[in-house]
């Protein structure tokens, strides 16, 4: 350290002077430093840090729209000859999520749209005959579960809903066509991972398992759903 005594100061240029007081302020600068690196200084974080992020979650209210392919499984019609299989075939599905986020627990409301096709070959009195249509449902799920951070901003849910859904299915039995609508009860199964790429999106993937109740003329039957969502959180 320099030391600069009263009685010499006076003694010193205006250049001299300008120097130390330059050095007084590197010193200064290099303290400040210091204390940062061991800890002393509180280090600046801002909410799109991914360690914030992972902190605080999907806290909140979120929308998640949604679009995905299923499969139906095979499922079984009544007609006076004995039930007949039907064999179920690939298929869309498109809607929206709304829910809440309360560490590690969450609720949401679904409203969702599908439709696959159905084939099938009818044995009637000993005459085969080509089984072919469309089924088509429509409504809502309230579903719940639980969600656990795996890493930074990456997390993976686990949940189970039910609800009620609009089924209706029109087909057609060589030149003899139908169609029946019915409302059923839905419920489902469901696991998935969820990215927040910044503070207030979300992107998923979700498998769901949907069952849906029986009809007049149908059997129960079951859905599998592989759906991408991307939303906003508050």
């Amino acid at each position: 350290d320099r030391v600069i005594s009263e009685s010499s100061e006076a003694d010193v240029s205006p250049k001299d002077r300008e120097l130390i007081e330059h050095e007084e302020s590197k010193e200064e600068m290099t303290n400040v430093i210091v204390e940062k690196d061991q800890g002393f200084a509180e280090p600046e974080t801002t909410v799109s840090d991914p360690d914030v992020i992972s902190q605080t979650g999907v806290r909140g209210f979120y929308f998640l729209p949604f679009i995905g392919a299923g499969l139906s499984e095979d499922f079984r019609m009544s007609t006076p000859n004995g039930d007949q299989s039907i064999e179920g075939k690939n298929g869309y599905v498109f809607g929206l999520r709304a829910g809440y986020q309360q560490d590690p627990w969450f609720l949401e409301s679904e409203l969702s749209y599908g439709r696959n096709n159905l084939s099938g070959t009818f044995d009637v009195m000993g005459l085969p005959l080509s089984f072919s249509g469309e089924a088509s449902i429509f409504g809502a799920v309230l579903s719940g579960g639980l969600r656990k951070e795996m890493m930074a901003s990456l997390w993976f849910e686990l949940g189970a809903g039910l609800g009620g859904m609009q089924q209706e299915i029109d087909y057609s039995l060589d030149v003899i066509g139908g169609d029946e609508t019915e409302v059923v009860l839905a419920y489902e199964v469901f696991g998935g991972l969820f990215y927040l790429p910044t503070d207030h999106s979300i992107v998923g993937l979700r498998y769901r398992w949907l069952g849906l109740g029986s009809m007049e003329r149908f059997s129960s039957r079951h859905l599998h759903l592989f759906e991408l969502s991307a939303g906003y959180r508050f």
